[in-house]
């Protein structure tokens, strides 16, 4: 199965992720953060959707029992 990868240098990921010194710490190694806020949040990131749904097919593909 070949993906296309628009952006090789980005952290997806699920809310849980969603820290402010960690976000900080992701562009200084050269990662764009693309996380998914958490409810509640002041000031909720902005992030790719489409990316973000294409993450969670994965992740529930390899999680996923019979």
């Amino acid at each position: 199965m070949e993906l296309p990868v628009s952006n090789s240098g980005a952290m997806l990921a699920d809310w849980v992720y969603d820290n402010d010194s960690f976000r900080r710490d992701l562009p200084q190694h050269g990662i764009v953060p693309d996380i998914l806020s958490r409810k509640g949040q002041s000031a909720p990131q902005r992030i790719d959707w489409r990316r973000y749904r294409d993450r969670n097919g994965i992740e529930r593909m390899f999680n996923h029992r019979r």
